[in-house]
């Protein structure tokens, strides 16, 4: 089910078009409780219980930010959030979760999430979160021409950190800009052994990570691809990889990743000698 409130009328000059908020939620309370925290705010609230009709009403409808609840039976709010990103690339995405650590919540942040908000929220920081937001989107540029964002955001960055899921960024050059602590436990490394090195010295088998860089290239997401790690210990990991490009003026300027260990391994160990 949908509402849809238009904001309150407010003197002196306007905007050619309010910006449009839509939430995502199936549980009512949730929207009610939403809903009285914005009444006041100057922008048009549009508010579903279900991701379909929000993703169906949305092809007929610009939407400048979409909060979704990261917990709903028919589709988790991060995946919903990516089909967003796929058809309209300029939305901003802001996920809502009362479990702020979950894995799925780490997979959505790798995977183009703009920010997170924790159940419970406080009114007033909500409010001015989205008026910040929505402020920053006025001058957003396509996804073609985006700068560079990764986790750079203080508060994002600090939830990367933390999140149970590994997770890193990759230079075009294949070389790790970024790790959060879950990836460095995993594979035993410090962050300076890391950070500033080619990926391809934690891979045992080259050609895969050659491929996954090609692909990336390509503008092609790669979703679950079979890597084999190589941990400082000398023992190899099996792993399915993440990763998704981000382009700037008509270049790659780098991929977030998520790696995810897989319980059997399927070959025998590589021996590896840490420097």
């Amino acid at each position: 089910m949908m509402i849809q409130e238009r904001a309150k009328k407010v003197t002196g000059k306007q905007p050619p078009r309010a910006p449009t908020v839509m939430i995502v939620d199936d549980q009512p309370e949730i929207l009610v409780s939403l809903r009285r925290v914005f009444r006041d705010e100057r922008y048009e609230l549009v508010t579903f219980s279900s991701p379909m009709e929000a993703l169906e009403w949305m092809r007929t409808h610009p939407v400048d930010l979409v909060i979704a609840d990261e917990r709903m039976p028919d589709m988790r709010g991060s995946d919903l959030l990516e089909k967003i990103r796929e058809n309209s690339p300029r939305t901003i995405r802001v996920i809502l979760t009362g479990y702020p650590g979950s894995a799925t919540v780490g997979y959505g942040l790798a995977h183009g999430i703009d920010w997170l908000i924790s159940k419970p929220w406080n009114d007033d920081a909500l409010r001015i979160t989205l008026r910040q937001l929505l402020e920053d989107g006025v001058n957003r540029p396509p996804a073609s021409a985006a700068p560079e964002s990764s986790f750079e955001e203080p508060d994002l960055a600090e939830f990367c950190e933390r999140v149970p899921v590994a997770l890193h960024c990759l230079g075009p050059d294949g070389v790790v800009r970024w790790v959060n602590r879950a990836e460095l436990d995993l594979l035993g490394y410090s962050r300076d052994e890391l950070v500033g090195r080619p990926v391809a010295r934690i891979h045992a088998d080259p050609a895969s990570i050659r491929e996954v860089l090609e692909r990336l290239e390509r503008r092609e997401a790669v979703r679950h691809c079979p890597v084999r790690l190589l941990r400082k210990d000398g023992r190899t990991l099996d792993a399915l990889l993440d990763a998704d490009p981000h382009w700037s003026g008509g270049r790659l300027e780098y991929a977030r990743c998520v790696t995810r260990p897989v319980e059997e391994p399927v070959g025998k160990s590589v021996p590896h000698r840490s420097e």
